[in-house]
């Protein structure tokens, strides 16, 4: 967040990222809220019972004629255990909109079946996401406190310019925190 924004909080409070058991228990409980639920109305609509109102709304997304249905490995142990370990670095919210594309991809899909190939591909598909988005924030960060090298111990004042010079251009190009090395035969390289 911005220091202007922190700066009017009086009292920070820090929540960690998930560890990895955490997370897997998030995965199960959001899959058994969001996904499973729907194949359990779509069992329960078949049988004619009386629905919550809630259940009621959720069964408007499934019909008498396809039932959803869940492939028994779908979130199983292994993929759980699987699926918790990749997802390192997920909040709990994103957690909760990774299963809820599940619940998307089966509310939209004709068939109204989710396999276990399907579930890895919303969960890779998101692991991807999120890596994208940290790879954004990195190159957004400003540069600060640029570092120079010289493999001679000591740079004149020309060699200093050179590598002022070079560190604007990238930082305006690339938007993220560069450095180089000036070599004794006057070549740069980055590091």
């Amino acid at each position: 967040m911005d220091a202007a924004i922190l700066d009017r909080c009086d009292v920070n409070i820090y929540f960690p990222l998930p560890e990895e058991n955490c997370r897997r228990c998030l995965l199960l409980q959001y899959f058994r809220a969001h996904v499973q639920t729907l194949a359990d109305i779509s069992r329960i609509s078949k049988s004619g019972s009386m629905l919550s109102m809630r259940t009621f709304i959720r069964k408007q997304y499934t019909t008498n004629d396809n039932p959803v249905i869940i492939d028994e490995d779908v979130m199983d142990e292994s993929q759980l255990d699987e699926a918790a370990r990749i997802t390192e670095g997920f909040s709990g919210r994103e957690i909760a909109k990774m299963i809820l594309s599940m619940q998307s991809f089966l509310n939209s899909s004709l068939s109204k079946k989710l396999t276990r190939a399907d579930a890895w591909s919303i969960i890779n598909e998101k692991v991807e996401e999120h890596n994208e988005k940290q790879r954004m924030l990195e190159v957004s960060k400003p540069a600060h406190n640029l570092n120079y090298e010289c493999d001679s111990g000591e740079g004149d004042e020309d060699s200093r310019s050179i590598y002022l010079e070079k560190d604007r251009r990238a930082i305006k190009n690339t938007r993220q925190k560069t450095r180089y090395s000036f070599h004794r035969y006057g070549s740069f390289s980055h590091l």
